[in-house]
């Protein structure tokens, strides 16, 4: 059973990360607000409970303004658009 979970948000660019939540609810969707246009991000979720913890990272990039998709960077890259926790 997960008790909360912690979501921070980094833009590539940077080294630390920036924490946006640290009460999103297990099962409920959740937005990250201000980010830039067609810009690559990495996404770290920590879930916590009482056995411990796990930790997903994912990259994603933003649309750019007129609604387009920025190219991989590599093959390796995967696009997310929606996490559920």
């Amino acid at each position: 059973m997960i008790n909360h979970i912690f979501t921070v948000s980094v833009n590539r660019n940077h080294q630390d990360w920036t924490l946006v939540s640290n009460s999103v609810k297990a099962g409920g969707n959740f937005v990250v607000l201000d980010l830039n246009p067609a810009t690559w991000y990495n996404l770290k979720v920590t879930a916590h409970n009482n056995a411990g913890f796990s930790v997903a990272e994912y990259e994603f990039a933003t649309l750019t303004v007129t609604g387009g998709e920025r190219k991989r960077e590599s093959a390796s890259v995967r696009k997310m658009t929606v996490i559920t926790c």
